[in-house]
């Protein structure tokens, strides 16, 4: 079986940013992969080679591809093509990104650039079109000391660099991320002895992850930055690459087996992981539902304080003006003397301002209740939505009271 580098699972990993984009791609190492693409990843079939086929047609696509080389005099001819895509060479690619090349998206490796005024020119035009809203992905390997020592942070520290060096304010908002290699097994439940055979497929599988085994220190290799991506992954992810275990020279009716079982396995693992994507994404919809719910009840319990306090003061003002006119001891009124008047008005007072100020209080309490919420309560509420959700053919995202 022909391995697949490591690498090759960043452009899995970022396969949403530039499927059917006008794309640059600028990295020596992918350049050379391209080149022997036949020798080294086999003939078209595939998962590594469709992935290269993909990023750079053979014949010519829909999106168009430019390709960065760096062999000397590669872009004296503007319409040079290599497979499906143009090429640029690496001295006039600054310019030409500037100038006559409509990209969408550029992958680039800028270590693969002299220090000084050629990467910092290069990094000027991409800081420019990222600053226009175009998506920007830089690349860049660990050095050999930094991979042995797992020293991710220096290499993070040197993207971060090149990203806020005097090349424009366009990776402002840039995301990070850093490839580690890690090696695995699947453990797949098929079933137990008395249980029926189940057709619904479309139901989401559970995944565990089970890192006892696992090195403490994790074997990273690249580090990336997006910069204007679309949909920016978060936390970890995942990316399979075919296992270096197979047989290595099997029969021909075996290798048809595998091939299909191999293929068949990445689809399942696709589909798999989509669906997850899409069940992660809900329960961030529905936990957002919630908080807007817990807010907008706060914000109408902080409403119903601030009208309370403004009572108790009218009360206690009315209270202070009704002691002050007993203090003046009035003519009796209607044969009631007015002392018994004001004590009258100044016990319905009072009374009035303990109700209020016990009303005052609960609010105060509820305030400090949806304030200091426990978490449970929020899942149980998150639960309950999505419930609701998953019952009803539309999804219905008007915040329940609580």
């Amino acid at each position: 079986m022909l391995s697949v580098p490591r690498w090759l699972a960043v452009y899995a990993f970022l396969g949403e940013q530039w499927q059917g984009r006008r794309r640059v791609l600028a990295d020596p190492v992918l350049e050379q992969a391209l080149r022997r693409r036949q020798a080294s990843f086999g003939p078209p079939g595939s998962p590594a080679r469709d992935l290269l086929d993909g990023l750079a047609p053979e014949a010519p696509g829909r999106a168009r591809v430019w390709r960065v080389v760096w062999d000397a005099g590669a872009g004296d001819d503007q319409a040079g093509r290599a497979g499906g895509a143009k090429v640029i060479a690496a001295e006039q690619a600054a310019a030409r990104l500037r100038g006559d090349v409509a990209w969408e998206v550029a992958l680039v490796r800028a270590s693969a650039w002299p220090r000084g005024g050629p990467r910092e020119e290069l990094l000027a035009v991409l800081s420019e079109g990222a600053a226009r809203g175009r998506t920007v992905i830089l690349l860049e390997p660990l050095a050999r000391a930094e991979r042995v020592g797992g020293g991710v942070e220096a290499a993070l520290e040197r993207l971060t660099g090149l990203l806020t060096a005097d090349v424009g304010p366009g990776f402002g908002r840039a995301r990070l991320y850093a490839l580690a290699a890690v090696d695995g097994a699947s453990v797949i439940d098929c079933g137990g002895l008395a249980e029926e055979e189940d057709d619904a497929g479309d139901e989401d599988i559970p995944v565990v992850f089970d890192n006892t085994l696992a090195s403490e220190t994790p074997r990273y290799s690249h580090v990336v930055a997006l910069a204007n991506g679309v949909a920016p992954p978060v936390g970890m992810t995942l990316v399979e690459l075919p296992g270096d275990d197979e047989p290595a020279a099997p029969g021909l009716g075996e290798a048809g087996a595998a091939g299909e079982t191999s293929s068949s396995s990445l689809r399942g693992t696709i589909a798999l992981l989509r669906r997850q994507h899409a069940r992660s994404r809900r329960q961030a919809e529905l936990s957002e539902v919630a908080r807007q719910a817990s807010l907008a009840e706060l914000e109408r319990a902080r409403a119903d304080c601030a009208n309370l306090e403004a009572r108790v003061h009218a009360l206690e003002r009315d209270l202070a003006e009704a002691l002050e006119l007993r203090s003046q001891a009035l003519e009796p009124a209607r044969g009631v003397p007015s002392s018994g008047l004001e004590d009258a008005r100044a016990d319905a007072l009072r009374a009035g301002l303990v109700a209020a100020r016990w009303e005052l209080e609960q609010a105060a309490l509820e305030i400090e209740r949806l304030t200091l919420r426990p978490v449970e309560a929020l899942e149980a509420e998150i639960a309950s939505l999505r419930v609701q959700l998953e019952s009803s053919p539309k999804p219905n995202t008007t915040p329940s009271s609580t």
